[in-house]
């Protein structure tokens, strides 16, 4: 299990998703003696595949279980076997409001891993993609932790005018290799010989100031 680093440093590791809880269990923390949470939470995505999550939950904050609840927190995820199962460090929880509808979205600062690749569809329209990591920081042996691989994808806005403004791709594509970016957005996954991918539907950018960023991983 790999939590991402502490509160303290400036990388961004913000999530929020309207989920339907299951098998949510209270243990006991082995070094801390402390009970906590356990389950699961499956976020329906329309047209795409649900995403599934293991949510974690300390300091006495519960998560209700067989419920439809709005979860807040942080990104993390444990690797088995080759399985790579996103986890929700929840740090609150809302009551699901159907006025305002299901929440998606994540707010991350990753380290772009290629070049980013800028295409355009039959229309015209403008997108870019490109490898990028979470990182989860350092364990307490000060070794790294298993970074959470996904790929960004930004693509043109239509105006009302019936043209695209390519602002949004333009900028990932101006990316290079090791450099760092938050990014808001949508968190999605894909299957493939069952294994999962996932990517991050880009709503917006955020240049990272570099006086504070820290090799997190090195290349």
């Amino acid at each position: 299990m790999t939590h991402p680093t502490s509160s303290h440093n400036p990388f961004s590791n913000f999530v929020v998703f309207t989920v339907e809880t299951e098998d949510i269990t209270t243990r006991t923390g082995k070094t801390s003696g402390k009970p906590y949470s356990e389950g699961w939470a499956h976020h329906v995505q329309v047209d795409e595949a649900d995403l599934i999550f293991k949510v974690l939950a300390f300091n006495g904050v519960e998560i209700p279980s067989q419920q439809t609840e709005t979860l807040l927190g942080t990104l993390g995820y444990e690797e088995k076997e080759g399985e790579r199962t996103p986890l929700i460090f929840v740090d609150k929880t809302e009551k699901f409001d159907p006025q305002r509808g299901p929440r998606d979205y994540v707010k991350l600062t990753v380290r772009v891993f290629e070049q980013p690749e800028l295409k355009y569809s039959q229309n015209g329209r403008a997108w870019c993609v490109v490898k990028a990591f979470l990182s989860m920081g350092k364990d307490a042996q000060g070794n790294y932790k298993p970074s959470f691989w996904l790929r960004l994808k930004a693509f043109a806005k239509e105006t009302d005018g019936g043209e695209f403004d390519e602002s949004l791709p333009l900028a990932l594509n101006n990316l290079g290799k090791g450099d760092l970016v938050t990014v808001g957005g949508s968190l999605m996954v894909s299957y493939y010989e069952d294994r999962a991918y996932y990517e991050v539907i880009a709503r917006q950018l955020e240049a990272f100031a570099p006086e504070v960023a820290e090799d997190e991983t090195p290349f």
